[in-house]
Parts: C-alpha cells; sequence; structure tokens
C-alpha cells in the first residue's frame, strides 16, 4: 500500500470532503502522518476553514476514532478503482455510509 501525498491529500481528499465536512458543522480527524500535519496541508484547512483534530501517534482516548477510521480503509483499500472519479465517489459513498 502506498502512502497519501501532500498533493493527493490537499487537491484531492479535502476538496471532495470539504463541502460534507462545512455543511455539517464536522471536524476532521486525522492522524500525525506528514500529508495530514504539513505547512500546506494546515494552510489549505485554514484558508478553507475547516476544523481539525490531529491525533497524536498513540491515543488511546481515540481508539473509537481510529476503529472508525480503520473499517474505511480497510474497506476502501477491499477494491480498486478504474479512475480517480471512481475512487473519489467510492471514498465518499464509504465515508458517509459510516457517518449515518
Amino acid at each position: 500500500m502506498r502512502k497519501i501525498t501532500i498533493k493527493v491529500y490537499i487537491e484531492v481528499v479535502l476538496p471532495s470532503i470539504k463541502d460534507e465536512l462545512l455543511s455539517q458543522g464536522l471536524t476532521l480527524y486525522h492522524d500525525a502522518d506528514s500529508a495530514y500535519t504539513s505547512k500546506k496541508t494546515t494552510k489549505y484547512c485554514l484558508d478553507n476553514k475547516i476544523p481539525v483534530i490531529t491525533l497524536p501517534k498513540v491515543s488511546l482516548n481515540f481508539s473509537i476514532l481510529e476503529s472508525i477510521a480503520h473499517l474505511i480503509k480497510r474497506r476502501f483499500h477491499a477494491k480498486q478503482c478504474a479512475t480517480e472519479k471512481a475512487t473519489i465517489a467510492r471514498f465518499l459513498y464509504l465515508f458517509k455510509e459510516e457517518m449515518d
């Protein structure tokens, strides 16, 4: 499995979930991966008014959130998508399904 890049995170992932996060008043929780904590990512989130909480590397308090993220990640990676559009649609579908 490849690591997400800053470019993909701020040009694909964040724009695809931004409206959903903002419209529902959600806070984005992510781990301390360098793609999530980079200056570019921080600037993007600030500029787009996306509230963010960065989880520590080890956190028993957030184990429920980590469990949900693991479920989404496992289901997401279980099936490959042929196009970028299909990949984004799949992620959004799984994200919304877990949040309902």
